[in-house]
């Protein structure tokens, strides 16, 4: 037998008996017949396939190029024309468009000489663009350590336990700093500001200014915070195995590098989800690039070609949207499109094989036994 104190708790733990707790409250269902049907598809229809023309022309709006350098050591010591085939260019006027390289063999260098038709609008970003390089795998995306990067002096045994395998220690049991191999590959060509040739006043060929490029803002306040200025003495670390060329005589107190403030350096260790991706390296935001005849000299240290990679140097403005990518732009027109011709195809069927709605001949027991 039940005591009073359950039958109060039965009582209690009981829903109320509204109509809100009973779900009986009234209530609307759409129906979908052709009439609602295809108002909404056409509707849909003409929002999205608008939309997405606005972002193609936004997008289209761009100017920019893109230079692809790979191959600069086979160009000769005296300016020649560039294929075709590395050059990408968006302007609006860029009849008979053509862009020169040279090799200066002693320093290494590689010098691209390029017209810009049209003016650039600041703000004016450089990016590096590669290809075939997978940072997107995982060994190599979580090889860092993030105590390292936010500047604590993490002991030799410490590093060996971090996920910066295989790139902890060196022969002589020091560690890398910074370790691992997001480090360890850091795109370490150099892009010069670009030299001001010639304009429509000038003589061809003669420098009439320099359009300075900073690193200065090119790395995220979020990848910022992630570094700091580290704790450790120059004699207790070694640089990475591929920043020899940088450091060939290991760091010093005056060549120690500062990952708080290396933008640079925050900017290649946040790893790319594609194999072909552009990292902002350079900019400026204070001055338009005039149209002209420009040059810019690029140390050429980073391999590409062993792996079947391509390197290339773009330069590009930005619109309301952002920089210059077709895919939102086609996705919405597509999507669009899809939505009105579905809008035709329903109507359509609807006036060749039209149906009664809640027609009961077309239940399931009303139905021709001998189907």
């Amino acid at each position: 037998m039940s005591s009073p104190e359950q039958k109060k708790k039965k009582k209690f733990s009981r829903p109320d008996n509204s109509r809100f707790f009973q779900q009986t409250l009234p209530s609307w269902k759409l129906i979908f017949t052709p009439w609602t049907v295809i108002p909404i598809l056409t509707i849909l229809g003409l929002i999205f396939g608008p939309i997405g023309g606005a972002l193609f022309v936004a997008s289209s709006k761009a100017k920019g190029l893109r230079l692809e350098y790979t191959n600069c050591m086979n160009a000769g010591s005296e300016y020649t024309d560039m294929s075709s085939h590395d050059i990408h260019i968006n302007f609006l006027t860029h009849n008979n468009f053509s862009a020169q390289w040279r090799w200066n063999a002693d320093n290494e260098t590689c010098s691209l000489r390029f017209y810009v038709p049209e003016t650039m609008k600041q703000p004016v970003f450089v990016y590096y663009h590669l290809t075939r390089f997978y940072q997107n795998h995982r060994r190599y995306a979580k090889s860092y350590d993030v105590d390292q990067l936010l500047g604590d002096a993490r002991t030799a045994k410490e590093i060996s336990k971090s996920d910066c395998t295989p790139l902890q220690l060196n022969e002589e049991g020091k560690p890398y700093y910074p370790c691992g191999l997001v480090a360890n590959s850091m795109f370490n060509d150099t892009f010069s500001s670009l030299n001001h040739l010639s304009d429509e006043t000038s003589t061809y060929g003669q420098k009439i200014g320099e359009y300075v490029l900073t690193t200065n803002g090119t790395a995220w306040p979020a990848d910022k915070a992630r570094y700091g200025t580290t704790q450790y003495s120059p004699s207790d670390v070694v640089p990475p195995p591929n920043w020899a060329k940088r450091y060939p005589n290991g760091y010093t107190s005056d060549n120690m590098p500062d990952l708080g403030n290396w933008e640079e350096f925050q900017v290649w260790m946040r790893t790319a989800a594609l194999p072909t991706f552009s990292k902002l390296i350079v900019r400026n935001t204070t001055a338009a690039l005039r149209t002209g005849l420009y040059e810019v000299n690029i140390t050429y240290n980073f391999p590409t070609i062993p792996y079947g990679g391509s390197k290339s140097f773009e330069m590009t403005t930005t619109t309301a949207i952002g920089g210059k990518n077709y895919f939102l732009g086609i996705l919405y027109i597509v999507i669009g499109c899809l939505f009105f011709l579905s809008g035709i195809a329903v109507g359509v069927a609807s006036m060749l094989w039209p149906r009664r709605v809640g027609d009961p001949a077309y239940l399931s027991w009303k139905q021709d036994k001998t189907d």
